[in-house]
């Protein structure tokens, strides 16, 4: 069992190129049948083989047809019929293949019987009607010749030839592929910024991440089939995956707090901000949104409050009018009450005021006594005192100053308080070039295709110690 970091890092960049790759193969596939590559493909390498006009007969017999799906039209000679268009099939049996060819050019059409002597076959064919530039008919010539003119021999022999034709015309289309898997690669290496040598480190350097992506990876190794695995949890590895951090393509804006801030000097602090902006620029749409909730909730809570006051004013009115009547007879006989009580309470004043008078003094007298006492008792503690808490104060001074210089040096160097981030086409534009060679590594990776990663992810696995043990090809029997 080798448990390494290398190998958990490996297992993890092994995931998400079959992740990715699966995606592109997908968008691929989408291409493939809209643009009918299969049978363009198909169609370029029989004319290739066969010849154009050949070709053309061969497409036109109704083996060839009944093979036709949805995909790439066969132009038509005759531009009126356009919508009468013939549609390719995107695979064709080299069997079925030499049974048109038989059908349409060995096979008598008056009689509809095959010729037996091999002299009539052999005129048959070098009278086919092919381009000089396409060597087939000299291949037909030369196995017709080999076979001693068998036609039943014949017919294998060429169905054998068109094999091994299909086998180069596949071979073309598997690099058209990878081609096109390269290109869909990088657009989703951009797209998403799986950028492998950013995600080589944020893996190695993250302990946790590193574990969950190699459990995950090991887990995958584990099934038979990866597309299934893939599909029920491709939320989870996609949340889990390095991928999608753009903050190398956004810029650093200041928020101005109030009219007094003042940004930090460029030239003395780093990483400044390019922009500033007002504050009320700056809010989120959350926080736009809650300032306009409670601006909405103030106005209609003062307008609620405007309503209350002019009820109770109107209020207040009526009820002044309706005791407007007796009020003079209330203020006469109010004044005569008035000016009786204060008389008394004149009079009780007067004592009360010269017997506490009296009282404070005596209390004023015990208590400078008293703390005439307790100071000179106490003038050598207060001394003391006097003197530590001078210290202290000289001390805490110190402190306080050394605290604002650091704090001074810190903010200097530091970045402003009041910064967000914001796609920047400038941030973008300059920091691509960084990023390029992970994205074509990335790109090339999923332009392996799918099948690729997931076999070498089992592999890989086996290193571990936890993947499962794989069942060897059968060789081909002879």
């Amino acid at each position: 069992m080798l448990d390494s970091p290398i190998v958990d890092v490996a297992l993890g960049l092994i995931l998400i190129y079959l992740v990715l790759s699966l995606v592109a193969s997908g968008t691929q596939e989408l291409i493939a049948s809209l643009f009918g590559l299969r049978s363009k493909n198909l169609r370029k390498g029989i004319n290739n083989l066969l010849g154009d006009d050949l070709a053309k007969d061969i497409y036109k017999h109704s083996l060839i047809k009944v093979l036709a799906k949805q995909g790439k039209k066969e132009p038509s000679k005759n531009q009126k019929n356009e919508n009468k268009r013939k549609k390719m099939p995107s695979n064709i049996d080299s069997k079925t293949l030499v049974s048109a060819l038989f059908d349409s050019k060995i096979k008598d059409q008056t009689s509809g019987a095959y010729p037996t002597a091999p002299a009539a076959i052999r005129q048959i064919i070098k009278s086919m009607d092919i381009d000089k530039d396409s060597p087939f008919q000299d291949a037909l010539l030369a196995i017709n010749d080999e076979v001693g003119g068998d036609l039943v021999k014949l017919r294998e022999k060429t169905a054998e030839f068109f094999d091994e034709a299909m086998e180069r015309v596949s071979g073309w289309y598997t690099r058209q592929v990878k081609f096109i898997l390269f290109f869909i690669g990088l657009a989703l290496a951009v797209l998403m910024n799986a950028d492998s040598i950013h995600m080589t480190k944020e893996i190695w350097t993250n302990e946790a991440l590193r574990a969950e992506l190699s459990a995950m990876a090991v887990e995958t190794a584990d099934q038979k089939k990866y597309e299934d695995f893939i599909e029920k949890r491709r939320e989870k590895i996609l949340a889990t995956l390095p991928i999608g951090d753009f903050s190398w393509a956004q810029e650093k804006i200041t928020c101005r707090p109030n009219e007094n801030f003042i940004p930090p000097d460029p030239t003395k602090a780093k990483n400044v901000p390019k922009k500033i902006l007002p504050a009320d620029q700056c809010d989120t749409e959350e926080e736009a949104k809650a300032k306009a909730e409670a601006k909405a909730k103030a106005e209609a809570k003062a307008k609620q409050e405007a309503a209350d006051k002019k009820k109770a004013e109107a209020k207040a009115a009526a009820e002044t009018e309706e005791e407007a009547e007796t009020e003079e007879e209330a203020k006469a006989k109010q004044e005569a009450t008035d000016k009786k009580k204060a008389e008394t309470e004149k009079a009780a004043e007067a004592k009360k005021a010269a017997k506490a008078k009296e009282v404070a003094k005596a209390k004023q007298e015990a208590a400078d006594k008293k703390k005439a006492e307790t100071e000179k008792a106490a003038e050598p503690k207060k001394a003391a005192k006097a003197k530590e808490v001078a210290k202290a104060k000289k001390e805490a001074a110190d402190k306080k100053k050394a605290a604002d210089k650091k704090k001074a040096e810190t903010e200097k160097a530091a970045e402003p308080k009041y910064v967000k981030m914001q796609f920047s086409f400038e941030a973008a534009w300059n920091n691509a070039p960084r990023r390029l060679p992970g994205w074509l590594i990335t790109a090339l990776a999923i332009s392996l295709g799918a099948p690729f990663w997931f076999d070498l992810l089992g592999k890989v696995a086996h290193l571990k110690g936890s993947g499962t043990k794989r069942k060897p090809k059968p060789k081909p029997k002879k």
